[in-house]
């Protein structure tokens, strides 16, 4: 079985560094693809530089994503699809150029994808502020084991990763044959909104309950994802607007979902996880709602993704 880390880039010149050495210390021997987004910074020196140092048993390359000009979540989409073209690995395991991996992450990801052939797996993470000290842990964790030690995990239910969103407090790592099934990322799809669902739907979801994974919550503008800027926003307005934008991703994510859901599951469909897909739905779009409605009080026009 052939297994890839992908590390797309865009602008992380502040921290690729890191993200790349804990990718090459991974246990397990595998392919790791360093892509370049069409950075202004420096990040493909950067890269360039770790790929030509790099001395043991992974396959390193660096390759340059020709899809610059669309920016934002719309623009992480595409270079994820296309990296996807570079490589024939049956695993593929993403690795976000400002976060880290645990040393093990690879392997243990591996074992339970050689166990159980999930869609999708995710892992445990922490929440580290930018000078990494502690902030969190996945919070599902606690609903597998409520004291917190480490465990194989489990898989998730629809319902689960609905109104918990557990993808979007884990690593993700998936199966090439479910990506290319349910059609790739297209637009301002959501990944770990997206994914994980449709993979409970598919061969399931497993959720590894161990620390494998840091996601460093970064403030920046101009962050991909509307996490980074929401730290880095310095007014209540600027706050409102990527708030509502947030609601509205989220909302437009999951009706997506359950087209692609409808006409590739229709057998699991029904019941549990069509529930619970349209009560989030009418939540996230009442949250929407009151976002804009704020808006409209403060006579600001909604942001533009």
């Amino acid at each position: 079985m052939k297994v890839s880390c992908l590390v797309p880039v865009h602008n992380k010149a502040f921290f690729v560094e890191h993200t790349v050495r804990s990718v090459l210390t991974q246990t397990y021997p595998c392919e790791i693809i360093l892509s370049d987004q069409g950075s202004t910074d420096d990040s493909l020196r950067i890269l360039h530089k770790l790929a030509s140092e790099y001395e043991g048993p992974h396959t390193v390359r660096v390759v340059q994503c020709p899809h610059t000009q669309i920016k934002g979540l719309s623009g992480f989409n595409v270079h994820l699809n296309w990296l996807h073209d570079q490589t024939d690995s049956d695993l593929l395991i993403i690795v976000s150029a400002d976060d880290l991996c645990h040393p093990d992450r690879v392997k243990k990801t591996v074992e339970i994808y050689e166990k159980y052939k999930p869609s999708l797996i995710g892992t445990r993470m922490q929440f580290l502020k930018p000078d990494m000290t502690y902030e969190g842990t996945s919070v599902f964790a606690y609903d597998i084991e409520p004291d917190g030690k480490e465990s194989e995990g489990r898989f998730v239910s629809p319902r689960e990763h609905i109104e918990r969103l557990v993808g979007g407090s884990s690593s993700m790592a998936w199966d090439r044959e479910f990506y290319l099934k349910v059609g790739g990322l297209h637009g301002h799809t959501i990944l770990d909104v997206y994914l994980p669902f449709l993979a409970t739907l598919d061969r399931g979801f497993f959720f590894i309950n161990q620390d494998l994974f840091a996601y460093i919550q970064h403030p920046k503008s101009d962050n991909a994802g509307l996490g980074g800027q929401m730290r880095a926003a310095e007014t209540e307005d600027e706050k409102l607007l990527i708030n509502e934008l947030s609601n509205y991703q989220v909302v437009s994510t999951l009706y997506k979902a359950g087209r692609v859901a409808v006409h590739l599951f229709p057998d699991k469909w029904e019941g549990d996880a069509c529930e619970s897909l349209y009560q989030n739905i009418v939540t996230r779009t009442n949250d929407w709602t009151t976002c804009r409605d704020l808006l409209n009080e403060r006579n600001l026009q909604p942001r533009t993704l």
